[in-house]
């Protein structure tokens, strides 16, 4: 009897602990969220998360700014209309490496054309 208490007692340890585990995991997923998500807005150069299809996802300010555009006209469109055309050849090639070697980050400087 007394080591089914014990025993009892182990396993609701554990539960806690593993329910202390998941909560400082989620803590640690949100804080590195916010974190990311504040130096993509307040970064001072333009900034576009894309898709592996190089469709953007989203935008900062500095980019529509640099664009003259409203960040709602540049979701989903192609972030290759809007380099410069030797850069587009780069991230075109870029883009594709990505997709063959299934990484799912990869950085790019690129030129901005004004349309």
């Amino acid at each position: 009897e007394i080591a089914a208490r014990e025993l009892a007692g182990l396993r609701e340890r554990e539960r806690d602990l593993a329910h202390a585990a998941r909560e400082l995991s989620e803590a640690t997923s949100r804080t590195a969220r916010e974190r990311f998500r504040r130096a993509f807005e307040d970064a001072p150069i333009g900034m576009a998360l894309t898709d592996r299809a190089m469709r953007i996802l989203d935008v900062n300010q500095a980019f529509t700014d640099l664009l003259g555009r409203h960040h709602d006209e540049l979701l989903d469109t192609s972030v290759l209309a809007y380099a410069h055309p030797d850069d587009a050849r780069v991230l075109g090639e870029k883009s594709a490496v990505a997709l063959q070697s299934r990484r799912d980050v990869f950085s790019l400087s690129v030129q901005c054309s004004v349309l």
